[in-house]
């Protein structure tokens, strides 16, 4: 998801990330901006860290504010880039 030798996203990534942003935007009236720019920001950095150590636990802990509601979406978005074993995690 990451180049190796500059860190940069790859132009996919580059567009998960811009879709999930909408997404978020999109549950406005189920997220407040600071949460979204939490949800976002946990997400970018369980990416980067491929779902493994304490960036998969934050993010686990701020999906975990998120409503029933527009959680199901998120994690629906999440699934396009993991694996199912990181979704049960998450759930």
């Amino acid at each position: 998801n990451y180049c190796s030798e500059c860190g940069k996203p790859y132009p996919w990534t580059e567009k998960f990330f811009k879709n999930y942003k909408t997404i978020l935007e999109l549950q406005s009236e189920e997220i407040d901006k600071e949460l979204q720019d939490k949800v976002f920001k946990a997400t970018e950095e369980a990416l980067k860290n491929k779902f493994e150590g304490p960036s998969l636990t934050i993010l686990k802990l701020t999906l975990g504010k998120v409503s029933n509601t527009a959680k199901p979406f998120l994690m629906d978005v999440l699934s396009g880039v993991t694996v199912s074993k990181i979704i049960d995690i998450l759930k």
